[in-house]
Formats: C-alpha cells, structure tokens, sequence
C-alpha cells in the first residue's frame, strides 16, 4: 500500500507541476501578493459557517503546493502525510493552520508587512482579529500574529519567485512558539 500511496502522490505532483510550468515566472515576485493568496484561503475558510460547503481549495492542493510553497515545507508535508496513512491515521492537523487554534471567528484588520530579506529569507508578518467572537475577554482581542517565511525558488536561476517555506506563529497567548514545518517533521517521526 505504502508504495501505492507514494506513487499516486508523486503523479499528482508531477501532473500539477506540468500544468503549472505554464505560469509566468514572476507570479507573485512581490513576497506580500504571496502570502495574500495563501491568506485569501484562511479569509474565506473563516467565513464558513457549520453546515456551510467547504471550500473548493485549501492551502495544500497538488497546484498550490508547487507554485506557493517550498521544496523543504512540500517534503516535509508529503513525509508527515504518508507516515500518517501508513499509521492509519484519519486527521491530519487538528487545527487550522494560519490561525495556529481550531476554532475562530471570521478575520477582521489583517495586516501585511514584509522585513527586509535576511540570509535568503524575507518574512512577512500578519496580524489579525481571529478570537473576538468567542467571548468578552480582552485576551480574546489582542492580535493574532503569523509569520510566513519566503524563500526564492523557480524552474531555474532565471525564473524564481517567493514561496512559502514556512508558517511559524510566535510565542502569544501564554502558548510556545509553533513552526509549522517543525510539526510536520514531528509527525513524520512518529
């Protein structure tokens, strides 16, 4: 089954990398327009009621995954993925992974600002309203902070681009810093 698996998954990979070949090299070379097309997933996904239809897309279909995201986060997503199947397991991440909690309330004041680059990096920094729906503490509504670490990758020297080589949430509301990288790997060795 194991090989099954991993066949099927790196087909679809390579199905969705052809298919995105067709892209203009510098879609999104500006690191803030990325991480708005992966925000525009968790604003819609935060607007979905109980009972409402789930989204068409989600942060990690096989066409995203090659544009938007990192040769390291996609690795160390497929190897979290696939050890869990082999394991048996139904749930991938028991929260949503931009808001870093399970629950929320639809997104209010996102904010984007980019650092400058750093040793190949540049990160973005997002903050948001995500918890003031769920009761009158003030904890509730302090801004949620994200940050989406970019890298350049591409086709080749000459056709790169920012994508996404991982989602850290630091340390807030009395909880540890999260990488969201960090995760996977720690499900993939389990």
């Amino acid at each position: 089954m194991k090989g099954r698996v991993t066949k099927v998954l790196a087909g679809t990979l390579a199905l969705a990398a052809w298919g995105s070949a067709v892209l203009p090299a510098n879609a999104a070379d500006d690191a803030v327009e990325k991480v708005k097309e992966i925000m525009a997933v968790t604003l819609h996904n935060s607007m979905i009621k109980p009972g409402d239809k789930p989204p068409a897309a989600d942060y990690w279909d096989p066409a995203t995954l090659m544009v938007s995201y990192s040769r390291g986060f996609t690795h160390d997503l497929t190897a979290a993925l696939l050890h869990m199947k082999d394991a048996g397991e139904q749930m991938f991440l028991d929260y949503e992974p931009v808001l870093g909690a399970q629950d929320g309330c639809p997104l209010r004041k996102v904010q984007y600002k980019a650092a400058p680059e750093d040793k190949g990096v540049t990160r973005v920094t997002v903050t948001f309203e995500a918890f003031y729906c769920l009761g009158d503490s003030p904890d509730l509504r302090k801004p949620t902070v994200v940050w989406f670490d970019l890298v350049r990758e591409g086709w080749d020297n000459e056709n790169r681009w920012f994508v996404v080589d991982d989602i850290r949430h630091p340390a807030q509301r009395g909880e540890a810093a999260v990488s969201l990288r960090e995760n996977f790997r720690q499900l993939a060795s389990h």
